[in-house]
C-alpha cells in the first residue's frame, strides 16, 4: 500500500497519517488490522482515528451496528472520503443518537444505506466545513410515533454540500410528525440538489435557523406531509437563496413550496414544477403550491403552457 506521507497538524488526526486507500469490514479487526484490503480495521470510527488528508476509507458491504462519529479532516485539495464499496451495500444501524455524526472537514460521505434508531435524532449529522454527503439511502429516524420540537431529520447539515441521495420514511409516517424532515440545514450557504425526499412526516428540505444563501436544485420532493421546501429562518433573514429546477408534487401541511418565519426580499425561484400540493394546516385546509413572502415570486417554466404537473407514470408515492 503506498502513499503519501503528510505531517497532520488537525486534531483527531494522527501525525505523520498517510494519504492512501484503507479499507473496513465486517471480518475486519480494530486491534490487530492496518487498514489494508488483507488486513482491515473493523469500524469506520477507528478508521476515522488513523486516517488523513488524501485517504479514501472502503467500507465493504454488509452491516454495521451503533451510532459513531468521525473527526478526520482533510483539505480543499485532499478531502477524507468514506466510500461504500458497493452502493448502498454497507447497511449502517444505529441503536440510539444520530447514526453517524461527523465534525471533520473537507470530508465525502458516500453511498452509504444508513439508518437511525426509531428513537434517535439524525441519520447523518455533519457539523464539519465544506462536507460533501452524496448517494446515500437515508431513512428510518424517530418512526416510532413519538417526538417533541427538538424533532430529527434525515440529513442534518451545518451548511455543507448534498447530493443525489434518497431521502424517505423518516418519522411515523402517515402519521403527521412536523418536526422530523429529509433534510435540514441549520446554517448558510448549503446546496442541495439531485435529491428524492418522500414519506418524511416533516418538510421534505427546510432551511432555518441561520440558514440562508442556500442553493436547491434539481430535487424532486413528494409525499411529504409537512411540505415539499420551506425557506426560512429564525435567526437573521434568510436572503439570497436560490430554489430551481425542482418538482415538488403532492405534499400536505403547509403546501409544496413556502416561506416562514424571517425570510429576504431577494431569493430567487426558477423553473419549478409545483403542482397538487395541499395546505391541511390552513384554515380552511385548501389547495396551495406557493406561499412566499415579502414580494418574493416565482418565475415557472415557458414550456409548461400553464400545466405544471410533473407527468410521473404510475406514481404510487414510494
Amino acid at each position: 500500500m503506498l502513499g503519501l506521507l503528510i505531517s497532520v497538524w488537525q486534531a483527531g488526526a494522527p501525525v505523520n497519517a498517510v494519504a492512501a486507500d484503507y479499507y473496513v469490514s465486517t471480518t475486519g479487526s480494530d486491534s490487530t488490522g492496518n487498514g489494508s484490503s488483507s488486513n482491515p480495521w473493523a469500524t469506520i470510527a477507528f478508521a476515522s482515528t488513523q486516517i488523513g488528508p488524501g485517504s479514501t476509507v472502503h467500507v465493504e458491504a454488509g452491516t454495521y451496528t451503533g451510532s459513531f462519529s468521525t473527526n478526520a479532516s482533510g483539505t480543499s485539495t485532499a478531502y477524507v472520503t468514506y466510500v461504500s464499496a458497493t452502493k448502498w451495500g454497507v447497511k449502517l444501524v444505529a441503536t440510539s443518537g444520530s447514526t453517524w455524526s461527523n465534525s471533520g472537514n473537507y470530508v465525502a460521505i458516500v453511498d452509504f444505506d444508513v439508518a437511525a434508531p426509531v428513537r434517535g435524532i439524525n441519520v447523518i449529522y455533519t457539523q464539519g466545513n465544506a462536507t460533501k454527503i452524496v448517494g446515500n439511502n437515508v431513512h428510518g429516524v424517530l418512526n416510532s410515533g413519538t417526538c417533541n420540537s427538538i424533532g430529527g431529520s434525515g440529513i442534518n447539515l451545518n451548511g455543507p454540500n448534498a447530493h443525489g441521495h434518497s431521502v424517505h420514511d423518516n418519522g411515523p409516517y402517515p402519521i403527521y410528525r412536523p418536526f422530523i424532515n429529509g433534510l435540514y440545514f441549520l446554517s448558510f450557504r448549503g446546496c442541495a440538489y439531485n435529491n428524492i425526499a418522500f414519506n418524511n412526516t416533516g418538510w421534505g428540505i427546510q432551511l432555518w435557523h441561520h440558514a440562508s444563501h442556500e442553493v436547491l436544485a434539481n430535487n424532486t420532493l413528494f409525499n411529504n406531509l409537512t411540505g415539499g421546501i420551506i425557506v426560512g429562518s429564525s435567526a437573521k433573514a434568510d436572503n439570497d437563496t436560490a430554489v430551481f429546477n425542482n418538482i415538488v408534487y403532492k405534499n400536505q401541511g403547509d403546501g409544496g413550496i413556502c416561506e416562514e418565519g424571517k425570510t429576504g426580499t431577494n431569493n430567487d425561484y426558477e423553473n419549478n414544477l409545483v403542482s397538487d400540493n395541499f395546505c391541511a394546516n390552513c384554515s380552511p385546509p385548501q389547495a396551495r403550491d406557493w406561499c412566499l413572502q415579502n414580494g418574493n415570486t416565482h418565475a415557472e417554466p415557458a414550456a409548461l403552457d400553464g400545466d405544471p404537473d410533473p407527468g410521473f407514470v404510475k406514481f404510487t408515492g414510494d
